[in-house]
């Protein structure tokens, strides 16, 4: 039943990323960013997957302060970026089991990378270098359903470059 439920959660994790990487604002993409790292957090968690779990949660949390300061019309504050990194290399260290572990910190410091960015061009490339990696990892750890709608993902994010990015420039 686990697996199940964790399989179900695969699919609407990355249904909600597919979808926010389409909008234009910051805002809603960082909302949307929410809600992905929270359904896949706990799909992790299912899979025993502990590593990504704990990646993913404490992205809910980095992402969260991220908004706050955004829906204020306030510049984020950049002493939160090491704050961010270390928090996520102690979370990575300590939840290490095997080499793919590594995976995890790699995309928790690319998220770290993407939330952080002032134009929704870098954000769109990050995340798309950040879900390959997300990608074996999720294969990796029996998240099939995650990994398959992960290329969805990719296809949806290079279509938001052309169209954003590329096409309107």
């Amino acid at each position: 039943m686990k697996f199940l439920v964790a399989q179900i959660l695969g699919i609407i994790g990355p249904s909600l990323k597919i979808v926010s990487i389409q909008f234009k604002d910051k805002k809603k993409i960082l909302l949307m960013f929410v809600l992905v790292n929270l359904t896949i957090g706990i799909e992790l968690l299912l899979l025993n997957a502990y590593s990504g779990a704990l990646v993913c949660f404490i992205a809910v949390v980095q992402t969260i302060i991220n908004y706050l300061y955004i829906r204020k019309d306030k510049k984020f504050p950049m002493f939160y970026i090491p704050i961010y990194v270390i928090v996520s290399l102690i979370a990575g260290i300590y939840s290490y089991k095997e080499l793919m572990d590594i995976l995890t910190i790699l995309c928790a410091m690319l998220y770290i990378a993407s939330i952080c960015q002032t134009k929704e061009k870098n954000i769109r490339i990050i995340s798309f270098l950040n879900m390959s990696f997300w990608i074996v990892y999720n294969l990796y750890n029996s998240a099939y359903t995650d990994a398959l709608f992960k290329v969805g993902f990719l296809i949806s994010t290079a279509i938001a470059i052309y169209k954003y990015d590329i096409k309107n420039k």
